[in-house]
């Protein structure tokens, strides 16, 4: 198998699949289809592969769906295996960029210039236990191991004890459009009987300090908001306020999440724009476990330390001071105004902040005063329930396995809570509250026309989403590289455990 997964990660680094580039993440997606059309189950069973195109998306950009149906899976139990299929582009590389698509080549490149190598990456590299390459550790290394697993598992299929449903998606590096349309063929698969067990996401998985060899395995994902005020003052009063924004909120270990052995990263400004009487300010905001309310409560605090003499709002107290001034048709005028921005491909930040800009005209609010609201993208967070019986049992499953690895192979493992970056896993299960979830509809300007993410589904879908990652270091750099011992060799193996644990009923569904 590591032979096999090795062969396939430098495959599918060949295939340029950079995130929006024309034809480049489709492209991949039909490499991925005739790798699973070449298999034996596929060939008898056709209608298990199939794709399903992206809803309005210009690139016409696919998921791809491998469905293998276990001859004992009478009860409908399924577990999920999904990677992402896109890339970060390769300008970083620089003179190297050529060789950015080919391990091989490139790998000869770095040895010829291995004196001019950092200590670090010239030892990885003179190991030969190290792929280079565009995409080798984020994210096809994770890619082209659950491919192989699953060709793997589908040449026993009839004896098989779960279903097993292998799913690629584009658009992960930014706006997470596929695997949020991906949704609807899993409800509909639920809908047929499938039962989801839980998702496995194989992202990659870095050290966490210089020397760090242990391999850690998370159990749910970080969240992200993006907050945003539009600002609007007398004079240079939005200028000042601005500035005084962003020093309040940016890089302040006070608006960090977590706990005592998990936290974000403070939240960091993305944007500031001062447009003479208004400014416009937006930033990062990572969560764990604060929820969509409490945020927004924060950022309003904020805005009144930054700006004490304004009026400070949240863009539904906007919104309905505007329908009290104009009725209900200022709203239908927004929902129109979205869906224009939304098929006309403007930033979806600054087609945010036109409707918010809309909505104070017609509330007829005066400066000073400051408009908190959300814009794209919003990535759900989520981990593992204790008190859920089938989330409790998923992890205790894991615990086990990690366990005898390690006494096999002498790796160290370390569970933790939280993948702590952006991640396809957020859209599988959804943590915040039904308050939360009113407070981000509320205040995210046009978010059905412009970022729909289907929080209904994925609320009634629930399936706890892990990861169990590669190990890499240096992702979305021209240094990144994935170490094949463990990605190659191990991690297959812990996947493929975990599955036959619940094949043979070990764990409760």
């Amino acid at each position: 198998m590591t032979e096999n997964i090795a062969a396939l990660t430098r495959s599918l680094v060949a295939v340029n699949s950079v995130n929006g580039s024309d034809g480049g993440e489709r492209g991949i997606s039909f490499f991925i289809e005739e790798y699973f059309k070449s298999l034996p189950y596929f060939k008898a069973h056709p209608g298990h592969l199939f794709a399903q195109d992206l809803p309005n998306d210009s690139l016409g950009r696919r998921n791809v769906f491998a469905l293998v149906n276990g001859g004992n899976a009478a009860d409908g139990r399924t577990v999920i295996l999904h990677a992402h299929m896109d890339t970060v582009d390769v300008e970083d590389y620089g003179p190297l960029k050529p060789c950015a698509f080919s391990c091989d080549a490139l790998r000869e490149k770095l040895l010829g210039m291995k004196d001019a190598l950092n200590d670090d990456m010239r030892k990885d590299l003179e190991s030969g236990e190290w792929m280079f390459g565009r995409g080798s550790g984020d994210m096809k290394s994770g890619l082209a191991a659950f491919m192989t697993i699953t060709a793997e598992l589908s040449e026993k299929a009839d004896s098989l004890g779960v279903n097993l449903l292998f799913m690629s998606n584009p658009v992960e590096e930014n706006l997470h459009t596929g695997v949020m349309a991906s949704l609807s063929v899993i409800r509909e698969l639920k809908e047929k009987g499938y039962q989801f067990l839980f998702a496995v996401n194989s992202d990659c998985v870095t050290p966490l300090y210089p020397g760090d060899t242990t391999r850690y395995m998370y159990l749910g994902s970080i969240g992200k908001l993006l907050p945003c005020f539009y600002l609007l003052g007398e004079g240079d009063g939005a200028g000042r306020g601005a500035a005084r924004l962003v020093k309040e909120v940016s890089l302040n270990p006070k608006y960090c999440d977590g706990d005592g052995s998990e936290k974000t990263m403070p939240p960091s400004v993305l944007k500031l724009r001062y447009e003479g009487s208004g400014a416009f300010v937006y930033f990062n905001y990572m969560v764990m476990q604060k929820n969509t309310d409490e945020v927004l409560t924060q950022m309003k605090e904020a805005a009144a330390i930054a700006m004490p003499e304004a009026c400070v709002y949240e863009f539904g107290e906007v919104m309905a001071l505007a329908k009290e001034k104009l009725g209900e048709q200022i709203e239908s005028d927004l929902f129109r105004e979205a869906s224009a921005h939304a098929l006309s491909g403007t930033d979806k930040r600054e087609a945010g902040l036109s409707l918010v800009k809309r909505a104070v005209e017609a509330a007829g609010i005066a400066p000073p005063a400051a408009v908190a609201f959300f814009a794209a993208p919003y990535c759900p967070h989520n981990t593992l329930d204790p008190e859920a019986e089938n989330e409790a049992g998923l992890k205790a499953a894991l615990e086990g396995v990690l366990k005898e690895t390690e006494a096999k192979t002498g790796e160290h493992f370390r569970i933790l809570k939280y993948f702590a970056c952006l991640t396809d896993s957020s859209y599988l299960k959804l943590d915040d509250s039904e308050k939360a979830v009113t407070a981000l509809k509320n205040n995210f300007p046009g978010m059905a026309q412009i970022y729909n993410v289907p929080l209904d589904t994925i609320r009634a879908l629930n399936i706890p989403a892990i990861n169990i990652g590669v190990f890499m270091k240096e992702p979305h750099q021209w240094t990144e590289r994935v170490y094949t011992p463990f990605s190659f060799g191990v991690l297959p193996e812990i996947v493929k455990k975990l599955i036959e644990a619940y094949e043979e009923k070990r764990v409760n569904a």
